[in-house]
């Protein structure tokens, strides 16, 4: 059960990140849209979020998951969360009611 629970979250979070990737690539009108988008830490941790996703569900689907692989999604984890954290405490307050659009 663990098993099938861990698998839906990778591929919840391979979604969601490549869901996220594409709203930025594509609207040229975004804060963080267009050709510049790969410049962002936050667009550069949801590919490497997605990556890490997509390698642990093949790697469970083989039947294997090496202790690194752990500490890798915990690293993801981690920078995912930082850049949720600064955007909400530190740049949202300066873009105002955009922020969030």
């Amino acid at each position: 059960m663990v098993k099938y629970v861990s698998f839906l979250l990778k591929a919840i979070v391979l979604i969601a990140a490549v869901w996220g990737i594409s709203l930025c690539a594509f609207d040229e009108n975004a804060f963080m849209g267009g050709k510049a988008v790969w410049l962002y830490f936050t667009i550069q941790s949801n590919v490497w979020m997605a990556l890490v996703a997509l390698f642990g569900a093949l790697m469970m689907g083989r039947g294997l998951f090496p202790r690194w692989m752990s500490v890798l999604q915990l690293m993801m984890t981690v920078s995912i969360t930082l850049t949720g954290l600064v955007y909400c405490f530190m740049l949202a307050p300066l873009m105002g009611e955009q922020a969030f659009n």
